[in-house]
């Protein structure tokens, strides 16, 4: 078990930790989710915070997140139990790793799916990418992946079958080797995107409100739940709602699909909190909004990754007449 994973996660329990510290476990447990003395201590960590409160919430022996009184959840047994309300947000995203660990589902900030890991084959390739890390990917059958930061991609050490299966958290550019005998399925919770031979961008990110694919080249057909949403071709986008069974169809630029594989951020239509949100993952930093109804407002914008985070950020506060400060390394959005 890393050793940094037990300090990290013995200062969240005693609320010591930073907001960057706590980053840096999520990241953490993610890329060592399968190891078993990282579940057994994450068990154990949890079933030691019980705390006097009269009504509590706490996640269940199924993974499910539940209220009651302390009695009740005293006399439950396997129940994660609860942290001092202050924590209790933080202590459900790490539930959250708990469950997935298990090869459960979870539910967490906009009802976003994560993929599940029963899903995943035992042997598959596991790739991972850090906040403001990026990686070139070559799979098995020659196509090529772009996978942007803080995202995940499972597949397979060869395709078998007559499928050509992956699984996909965050985003990524696939150029697809074509194969017409065997489609290629990008699986993102319960949306999956097939094609047979092309170039499209997904983002889908744990709590983002949608998966958004783009295409660049060729043709694809974005499904949800076993019901197609949109069959797409070049220049086209759609975004599935996370929260309910629809789409929206829409243009873009070609030019414009996965601009960061260039070194490029673009936002078309998105809220705030969406591509702050974004912000942090790409220069691996903090960023709150004072009011948080400022990360409701729709937003277009472009610009260079390389004129760094504290530009990019003056670029959305002259637009959203905000303004920026910084506290212990935290960037903060208040309005004027």
């Amino acid at each position: 078990m890393p050793a940094r994973i037990e300090i990290l996660f013995n200062k969240f329990i005693a609320g010591t930790c930073t907001q960057q510290e706590y980053q840096e476990l999520m990241d953490l447990l993610q890329e060592n989710q399968h190891e078993e003395t990282v579940r057994h201590m994450l068990a154990q960590v949890y079933q030691s915070t019980a705390r006097s409160l009269k009504s509590v919430t706490y996640v269940d022996n199924q993974g499910l997140l539940q209220t009651g009184t302390n009695e009740e959840v005293a006399a439950e047994p396997g129940i994660i139990r609860p942290m001092r309300h202050r924590y209790r947000r933080l202590a459900i995203a790490a539930a959250a790793m708990l469950v997935l660990s298990a090869g459960g589902w979870w539910f967490f900030r906009n009802q976003q799916a994560l993929p599940s890991v029963a899903q995943v084959p035992a042997n598959a390739v596991h790739k991972i990418t850090q906040r403001g890390e990026m990686k070139y990917l070559l799979l098995p059958d020659s196509t090529q992946v772009w996978l942007n930061v803080a995202s995940t991609l499972d597949f397979p050490e060869s395709f078998s079958g007559e499928k050509r299966e992956v699984y996909l958290s965050g985003e990524a550019f696939f150029d697809v080797k074509h194969a017409e005998d065997h489609p290629f399925l990008i699986h993102t919770g319960n949306v999956i995107t097939k094609v047979l031979g092309t170039a499209f961008n997904i983002k889908a990110y744990p709590g983002q409100p949608d998966v958004v694919v783009s295409v660049k080249r060729g043709k694809v057909e974005v499904s949800k739940n076993d019901k197609v949403m949109a069959t797409l071709t070049v220049g086209q986008e759609v975004k599935v709602p996370t929260a309910v069974q629809e789409a929206v169809v829409g243009n873009t630029k070609e030019s414009m699909v996965a601009a960061w594989t260039t070194g490029r951020l673009s936002y078309t239509s998105r809220p705030v909190q969406d591509i702050l949100d974004d912000l942090e993952r790409n220069y691996n930093v903090s960023i709150e909004l004072a009011d948080s109804t400022l990360g409701a407002e729709i937003f277009t914008t472009s610009f260079r990754r390389d004129i760094g985070v504290e530009e990019a950020l003056d670029i959305i506060c002259k637009a959203t007449d905000t303004k920026l400060s910084k506290e212990n390394g935290i960037y903060i959005i208040n309005k004027k």
